[in-house]
């Protein structure tokens, strides 16, 4: 025992020093003297050829020497004191997947061994597969076979898989397996994230966490994190917001925590939370989450903040100022708190991204930076040019020691706009960050990868690209030569830059020139040089992808700006240099066709609402023939494609259907549903294919419908329509999408998951999700119910309201403590077109009956007032049939309604109520019912819902009524309400001044309109007539003289005295045959008696 101690201490201590000095040679000879020296007997510890194998895998000894030294170990030699363990082979294993990339003999050698691995084992293994997932990495050939959801594309995930199923069988399982097989499944979501080869690494994760639950192994933050880092790669925030809100709730449980549970959030998870909301622009679930940390306490360090920045970059337009001043809130936090949530580069990347696109920034008196400012708060704040914030962050990061990449000047030459100095300038100081000689790169970071990892070639073409789109070829050409003082080549991105900034510039001509001299035609390089001083120093490489993506882009240029020969000339010059037109370049010309098609439909368009009822006109024609023209030549060219996108045919049916070619758009529609139908019934997997179908039908028949809106054409409409329907009943019934429900994933941890037989978290199945995403919304409904409108088809407009309930009702303010006010207000306003539409319809008919029961009807499923054109259509209709107690009736029925922030639409400068009141008087006085026209004007008066003052005020000795801002309607209205209400009540008898105004704001300036109108009324409506007289100096104002009121005032009085003597013998009248029918009455009873 004492030798066999000795001797394992010696060959241990031997193998080590061998490792570290690379001799595998003495590694060798060293085992096989031990073996030949113990002469079978049993000696030598199993530690010794572990000892071995590990000293082994240190050395460039081949997989064949550590294949020896373990058949060496388990070839059942006397020599060993116990038999080779799992310790062993994980050192074997390890050493041929990580040293030798040989996975796959590693995974033969643990299959066919009888030794049993443990958790070691099992971790080990998953972490190979894991490593081995390089990029680009083609798919298995399993998955080609049969593309399920059961299948992943990535064969290591696969055999990952198979070995989780094996240790489950034999129990050796702890969180380190777990967590190996969720970083393999984030490794494989990472690689495999493409359309048509997509791993689905959200699904998978969520398997594998209820794997743990039915072993009764509770997650730790290391596990937790990978699960929620694969949602985000997945883009699925909604998940991760679920599972984070079920790892919170364990802060519930103080002492007394479920049998199974998640741990407690920590940093890491809510930062990888962030990231899913972030990457998903989910930017208020983003900084929800981040204050939700600051009030728990929880750590806020650099890598957290960084997520949160992220979340402020996003390509949508609304609330970029807002999420561009959190950004900058966000830095400004970072620099004054500790050191460990201090900005690094990557915060300020981030903060110079989100500010593209930008250019109101204003700087308040303490100098804070904002972005949002109130018309009351400009006169505190100081304008500056989004570009001078850019400089003082670039400087910042100079003064506080942050490196600057090319990623930081990219981001600043795109936040800076077309401001031309600050590019050149953002230039200089980028080139000023290298070398000339031969130091390194700005670029050569670990952390740039993809294009900004091409250093200045980066920022140069992100110059390029900025000018490019202004079309500025001097800029462009200025740039280039930039380029090449420093020695910096362009690559194809930057031609294509110069192409499309040819394009822009009214240059499309010269682009066959560029093409021309880009293959070495020496002519075209001095055309180019004479012109522009341009000299790309860049050659076309013949039969590149690069190649036919520039032809794809030039010809794209030259469409764009209608230079059909051009185009052309470059087609023909593809052709002669064998250059085939791809797929990818034949969908662009095509593309490029049908967006002629729409411009020259929508000048048609704008020449015909110019022209109104005068008919047709050349300039007209002209235009419908060009429309019509362009989408023909895009439908030829789809003809030639093999299998065209589902976009470009999108694209051509929209095209067909401006140029009012309903037949042949409806065509492409209808070949798009059966495409998207065989392809959900031949297989369970939603293709690359179905998918971009399903993601382009929506606008598609969103557009069609519009267009028929539009051009008012009903019938296409409603076809459509049941086009639509149809699809969607057929999709819904076809077979279910499984896919990851909008409902909590993870809805309660402490309550068991259900398992199927892969032991697979069971998801939530939507029969009709699908259907609801293709099929008819509110907002189409509308579309049919306008087009139906045009058309003057009302019986079809109040099928079709019907069709808007449950939309309209989901709006309810019921809804609001559920949903966001404004948010529900919104989604009103969009439907609230549809009324209006209906009640114009219904108006044009003569239907006022319906209008009635539509107003009721609105008001009921909606709770809200009805919007204001609708109502003041069915004030008009009222109006128009002499109706004027309807018109009371209706105002007072809208106005007792609660009113909400759908009433007040965007930049309103008058009231819901106020516009209603002046509407309703306005059209009571065009139609002769002026005692309702004053009712009215008095009621709004009383309720103080006009902004007017029509009240007479005494003034140097004369009453004054100022009628300034009134329109004709209320004018009269205030003008006889002012005789009647106050100067006939007047004890006093003085002139009169009615100040109308000079005419400014009329529509014919200095041309005034309600100074002929009260003359005509004091003159025909009053009697006597009241004269009226100009004030010497003041054109806006008339007259009344005294002695005309005294002598009205004094008939009026007059009047009213006949009037009441009138009243009193009728009234005397009616008594006398009230009592004579009373006695004739008792008369006929004493009879009876």
């Amino acid at each position: 025992d004492e030798l066999g101690d000795a001797m394992n201490d010696i060959l241990i201590h031997s193998f080590r020093k061998c490792g570290k000095a690379g001799d595998y040679r003495m590694i060798m000879s060293l085992m096989d003297a031990a073996i030949e020296f113990c002469h079978g007997q049993p000696i030598l510890s199993p530690r010794v050829f572990r000892e071995a194998l590990d000293a082994l895998a240190q050395t460039d000894a081949g997989s064949s020497k550590l294949n020896r030294m373990w058949k060496l170990a388990c070839s059942g030699l006397n020599v060993l004191s116990g038999p080779v363990g799992a310790f062993e082979l994980n050192i074997m294993l390890k050493s041929l997947g990580e040293t030798h990339q040989k996975v796959g003999a590693a995974l033969e050698l643990y299959r066919s061994s009888d030794i049993i691995g443990d958790c070691y084992t099992a971790s080990t293994l998953l972490n190979l597969l894991a490593f081995s997932i390089h990029e680009n990495q083609e798919v298995s050939k399993d998955w080609k076979i049969n593309e399920s959801e059961t299948f992943s594309p990535c064969w290591q995930y696969e055999q990952g898989v198979r070995l989780l199923n094996d240790f489950v069988l034999q129990g050796n399982l702890n969180n380190f397996v777990f967590s190996s097989a969720l970083k393999l499944n984030e490794r494989a979501s990472e690689v495999f994230n493409q359309p048509g080869r997509r791993h689905k690494g959200a699904k998978a994760a969520l398997s594998i966490l209820g794997i743990m639950k039915a072993c009764n192994i509770l997650p730790d933050e290391i596990t937790c994190s990978h699960v929620l880092s694969t949602f985000d790669k997945q883009h699925e925030w909604k998940a991760a917001l679920t599972m984070l809100h079920s790892m919170e709730k364990q802060k519930l449980f103080d002492e007394k925590l479920p049998t199974w549970h998640l741990p407690k959030p920590n940093t890491y998870a809510y930062s990888a939370a962030i990231s899913a909301c972030a990457r998903c622009y989910e930017f208020d679930e983003a900084m929800q989450l981040l204050k939700r940390m600051q009030k728990d306490g929880i750590e806020t360090n650099t890598w957290v903040y960084n997520a949160a920045l992220s979340a402020c970059v996003s390509p949508i337009k609304k609330n970029r100022l807002k999420r561009v001043e959190t950004a900058l809130s966000l830095l400004d936090q970072m620099g004054s708190g500790p050191e460990h949530s201090a900005p690094d580069t990557v915060s300020y990347n981030t903060v110079l991204a989100a500010m593209e696109g930008i250019g109101q920034i204003f700087r308040d008196r303490k100098g804070c930076r904002i972005c949002e400012v109130n018309e009351t708060e400009v006169g505190n704040t100081i304008w500056i040019p989004s570009e001078t914030l850019v400089s003082e962050i670039l400087q910042e990061m100079s003064s506080n020691g942050i490196p600057r990449n090319a990623l930081t000047y990219y981001n600043a030459i795109k936040a800076s706009k077309s401001n031309s100095q600050a590019i050149f300038r953002y230039l200089d100081e980028a080139i000023a960050e290298i070398s000339l000689s031969s130091q390194t790169d700005i670029s050569n970071e670990s952390s740039l990868t993809g294009r900004a990892a091409d250093g200045l070639l980066f920022v140069f073409n992100a110059a390029l690209s900025t000018f490019g789109k202004g079309g500025d070829i001097d800029l462009i050409v200025r740039c280039f030569e930039l380029m090449h003082i420093t020695n910096t080549e362009p690559n194809h991105e930057s031609i294509f830059h110069l192409v499309l900034g040819l394009g822009r510039g009214h240059n499309s001509r010269n682009i066959l020139t560029l093409l021309k001299s880009l293959q070495g035609d020496q002519a075209a390089s001095s055309i180019l040089n004479e012109q522009y001083g341009l000299k790309p120093n860049y050659l076309l490489r013949q039969n590149s992808k690069e190649v036919e993506q520039l032809y794809a882009v030039s010809i794209s240029a030259c469409l764009g700006v209608t230079d059909i020969e051009s185009a052309t000339a470059v087609l023909n010059l593809m052709k002669e240099n064998g250059v085939a037109a791809t797929q990818s370049t034949m969908s662009e010309v095509a593309f490029a066709y049908t967006q002629l098609a729409v411009k020259a439909a929508s000048r048609q368009s704008i020449i015909r609402r110019k022209l109104g009822q005068h008919g047709l006109t050349e300039d007209l024609r002209r235009e419908g023939r060009i429309a019509k023209a362009h989408a023909e030549r895009s439908s030829l060219t789809v003809q030639e494609l093999r299998d065209p996108s589902a976009k470009l045919l999108s694209a051509l049916s929209g095209a067909f259907a401006v140029t009012e070619d309903y037949a042949r758009a409806r065509s492409i529609l209808k070949g798009l549903h059966n495409r998207a139908v065989a392809q959900q019934s031949d297989s369970m997997l939603l293709s690359r294919s179905y998918q971009e179908i399903m993601n382009v039908l929506p606008g598609l028949h969103r557009s069609l419908l519009k267009i028929c809106a539009s051009y008012g054409n009903v019938t296409s409409a409603f076809s459509f329509v049941k086009d639509i329907q149809s699809f969607a009943n057929e999709i819904s019934s076809e077979g279910n999408e499984l896919r990851l429900a909008d409902a909590p994933l993870i809805a309660d941890v402490s309550e068991p998951m259900e398992q199927n037989k892969n032991s697979e978290l069971l998801f939530t199945r939507t029969h009709n999700d699908t259907a609801r995403k293709i099929g008819m919304r509110g907002e189409d409904w509308k579309l049919l119910l306008i087009a139906a409108s045009k058309s003057g088809d009302w019986k079809l407009c109040i099928n079709t309201i019907q069709f808007l309930r449950p939309f309209v009702k989901a709006t309810h303010p019921r809804r609001a403590p559920r949903k966001d006010s404004e948010y529900l207000s919104r989604n009103y306003r969009k439907l609230s077109r549809s009324l209006t539409a209906l009640l114009l319809c219904l108006e044009a008919r003569g239907q006022d009956a319906w209008a009635v029961r539509a107003i009721d009807d609105w008001i009921e499923w909606s709770g809200r007032r009805p919007p204001k054109e609708a109502v003041l259509t069915t004030i008009r209709m009222h109006a128009s049939e002499d109706r004027g107690e309807a018109v009371n009736a209706l105002i007072n029925q809208i106005l007792s309604i609660n009113p909400s922030t759908a009433d007040r639409g965007a930049n309103a400068q008058h009231t819901y109520e106020e516009i209603i009141y002046i509407g309703g008087i306005t059209h009571l006085h065009k139609n002769g019912l002026y005692e309702d026209a004053d009712e009215l004007y008095l009621e709004a008066l009383t309720k103080r819902h006009l902004p007017f003052n029509t009240s007479t005020t005494l003034e140097d000795g004369q009453q004054k009524l100022d009628l300034h801002g009134m329109n004709v309607a209320i004018a009269n209205s205030a003008v006889r309400t002012a005789f009647q209400q106050q100067i006939l009540q007047s004890e006093e008898s003085t002139d009169l001044i009615i100040v109308t105004g000079r005419g400014i704001n009329s529509f014919y300036q200095l041309r005034p309109i309600i100074r002929p109108e009260v003359q005509r009324m004091l003159l025909e409506e009053f009697y006597p007539p009241l004269s009226t007289t100009s004030i010497p100096g003041n054109m806006g104002a008339l007259r009344v003289p005294s002695d005309d009121i005294q002598k009205w005032a004094l008939h009026q009085r007059q009047q009213r005295g006949v009037k009441m003597l009138t009243l009193a013998d009728a009234l005397k009248n009616l008594s006398g045959e009230r009592l004579k029918r009373s006695s004739q009455v008792i008369a006929r009873n004493k009879e009876k008696e």
